[in-house]
């Protein structure tokens, strides 16, 4: 990861930011009851998020209307109006019991990417599995397939509940087999070694595919990141993290990430992979310069870019990243890397992929007394960051007549690995 790459994304993305401070005023305004939401999105993409949260009376109503901008019925708030966007935000705080265990299930799919050259450690990354056989990672993570072929992934890299690290299973990238790569997009795909250093196939970890339609999160829409900031142990921002704006093949959110953040998924609150987190928006002083959490100047140094305050995250949109990609290939004589790539791709913008030997699980339509509120139960500094540990105390902790966990017997190799979900369901699939 070059100190270049990495302040040529970040100069990329104050740019963007900052020519889209107006409409991120007019985005909040238009959010509400009386503005007009299709100011902040379009239609198309409004319609597809409302089929894929299942509220079809709702498409109803506006496709039976001209007046799009007549306020609608709460869901959470009986007797109050609010807009049709506001209406589809609050869909997000009816969060089904198995909200955490998928979360913590496609954790398993995200790792820590220790870059290596002339061999020693010279930084960290986050990369995740997009199918059994390719990890997507930024650009400035991988910029060139020689880097690529001395790093590795490691995954299961989280504290415990006494706060020491467990095992980790460590893979190796395979950029013979596939490696591609785009600057402006900040994307690099690369392939992984079908078994860890130990023998152990990736194949067992699951993955998250990536879904080439538009319209999987909108503006003002809340967004869940699997991380390792600075290359620390694994952790999960989750809900408070809101979407600002849509800069063309870019998102912009509020969500808590360092340097070693870069290559994250980011998410929507049904675990569909929306964007792949790739910069920040640093703060600065009215002398524009760039602050430290601390409050002291950033002095360029590259041990210190892992302290540097960020005031928004900018993350690349799946869609743009996919149909990049397509373009790319579909000139490419070998067309094994065309079919790698594809089979990366989900088919279906509305339904959440279970991940194969992780969390079998029965998807249901929920009934009232199984949806839950997490804010109801847990604070918003404590869904804020979280560690797969910490997912996994808060999901015990569930009623027992909501989630039945039936353990198979245990290996020595994942003592705590839940095997099987008798029963769970989850809204909005």
């Amino acid at each position: 990861m070059s100190q270049l790459s990495f302040e040529q994304q970040m100069v990329a993305a104050e740019q963007r930011y900052a020519s889209r401070r107006v409409n991120k005023k007019q985005n909040e305004e238009n959010l509400s009851v009386g503005g007009d939401w299709r100011l902040v999105e379009t239609p198309d993409r409004v319609m597809r998020r409302i089929t894929s949260l299942g509220l079809q009376e709702l498409g109803s109503q506006l496709i039976a209307t001209n007046a799009v901008t007549q306020p609608v019925q709460s869901a959470l708030k009986p007797g109050e109006l609010v807009s049709v966007l506001e209406r589809i935000i609050e869909q997000n705080d009816l969060i089904s019991s198995s909200f955490l265990p998928i979360g913590a299930a496609l954790a398993r799919a995200v790792g820590r990417i220790t870059l290596r050259q002339y061999g020693r450690n010279v930084g960290y990354g986050t990369g995740f599995l997009v199918s059994p056989e390719l990890l997507l990672t930024n650009h400035h993570v991988l910029e060139t397939a020689e880097i690529a072929a001395d790093s590795f992934v490691e995954f299961d890299f989280f504290e415990r509940r006494d706060g020491n690290t467990g095992p980790t299973v460590v893979y190796r990238l395979k950029p013979g087999q596939f490696f591609l790569n785009y600057e402006n997009l900040d994307y690099a795909f690369v392939a992984v070694a079908p078994q860890s250093d130990e023998g152990l196939p990736i194949a067992d970890r699951g993955f998250i595919p990536l879904i080439a339609e538009s319209g999987k999160a909108l503006i003002g829409e809340p967004v869940n990141v699997i991380q390792h900031p600075a290359g620390e142990p694994q952790q999960i921002a989750i809900r408070n993290n809101n979407i600002t704006d849509i800069v063309s093949d870019f998102l912009h959110y509020a969500a808590d990430t360092e340097r070693g953040s870069s290559g994250s998924p980011v998410f929507n609150m049904q675990w569909e992979l929306a964007a792949l987190h790739h910069s920040g928006v640093p703060k600065k002083n009215p002398l524009g310069q760039i602050l430290m959490i601390d409050g002291q100047v950033f002095d360029g140094r590259p041990e210190n870019q892992e302290k540097i305050a960020w005031q928004a995250n900018e993350g690349v949109r799946i869609s743009s990243i996919v149909e990049d990609v397509r373009s790319k290939l579909s000139a490419d004589p070998n067309k094994h890397r065309s079919d790698l790539f594809e089979a990366a791709i989900s088919n279906s913008l509305s339904t959440v992929q279970p991940l194969r030997s992780v969390i079998p699980f029965i998807a249901t339509i929920p009934s009232p007394s199984e949806i839950i509120s997490p804010r109801e139960e847990y604070s918003d500094e404590q869904l804020d960051r979280l560690t797969p540990e910490e997912i996994s105390k808060m999901v015990s902790e569930l009623d027992a007549n909501t989630l039945e966990f039936y353990s198979e017997a245990t290996t020595t190799n994942e003592p705590d690995k839940i095997k099987n979900i008798k029963s769970a369901s989850y809204s909005s699939i």
